[in-house]
């Protein structure tokens, strides 16, 4: 589900929440005011990008750990 970020006109608070595109947020939590309205996002790429950089980062640990248990387990056998 998306996340929108709403304010109040009235009382100034602002807060995110998550919920279907079709629904419409009109009723400030904090004040009780009618006055909220929907801010305008960016989609947030960042998020994407930064857990596809861990992953990524993740995968080249695992590889390089393997590697080195392979060439362990290579001198283990030639020593029996």
């Amino acid at each position: 589900m998306p996340s929108y970020i709403y304010r109040c006109d009235n009382c100034k608070t602002e807060f995110e929440t998550f919920h279907s595109i079709k629904i419409k947020i009109s009723e400030c939590g904090n004040c009780g005011s009618e006055s909220l309205m929907r801010l305008p996002q960016i989609p947030n790429i960042y998020k994407k990008t930064e857990a596809g950089e861990i992953v990524r980062e993740f995968i080249s640990d695992a590889k390089h750990e393997l590697r080195e248990q392979k060439q362990e387990s290579k001198k283990v056998v030639e020593d029996v």
